[in-house]
């Protein structure tokens, strides 16, 4: 089963934006890019009842993306967490360079159905199912992809592609200078 990549729901309903004003508050006081992406992280997955949540940022050339910041919902999703961070991100494969070179949302229901989902073992160790990866665009760039991942695949993820690609905006400016260093 090929991922889906396309919008099913762009339209945000009224707690959505009051969502989305409050983590552009909440963000934009963070003291650190690091700790701003932690935060963003954290407050979407609680809004959106996601599990897990982590940053990738590209590297100066764009060759690869490197797991940033992360949040998750408890400890037992550290399996996933390592996991993440000993993979190898070849340019152009996997979910993560579909949403990052697509600068679409790409929504995976099910990983264990998924041939290019690669860090499996480590998301069925945590008890992670499916998700949704963003790209974070900011104008003409891609600042990188957060991923927000769940236990249990959800219908409702495919249809809210746009809200968490508008959620994920907010973390472009904190992206952007961690990327920078």
């Amino acid at each position: 089963m090929a991922p889906e990549s396309h919008f099913f729901d762009f339209v945000l309903s009224e707690n959505d934006y009051r969502f989305l004003d409050t983590l552009s508050k909440a963000v934009a006081e963070a003291g650190s890019p690091d700790l701003a992406i932690a935060t963003g992280l954290r407050e979407i997955c609680r809004y959106g009842k996601f599990d897990f949540g982590q940053s990738w940022i590209p590297d100066a050339g764009e060759q690869r993306l490197d797991p940033g910041p992360f949040w998750m919902a408890d400890p037992k999703m550290h399996a996933y967490r390592e996991t993440s961070v000993a993979s190898e991100t070849k340019y152009g494969i996997g979910l993560l360079w579909g949403a990052f070179l697509n600068r679409r949302p790409v929504i995976c229901l099910d990983f264990a159905a998924e041939p290019v989902f690669r860090r499996t073992g480590g998301a069925k160790a945590a008890g992670l199912r499916g998700g949704v990866f963003v790209p974070v665009v900011e104008g003409p760039q891609t600042r990188g992809v957060v991923e927000f991942l769940s236990r249990a695949p959800r219908a409702e993820d495919a249809r809210r592609g746009g809200f968490a690609m508008s959620a994920a905006g907010k973390l472009a400016a904190a992206m952007k200078a961690a990327g920078a260093r």
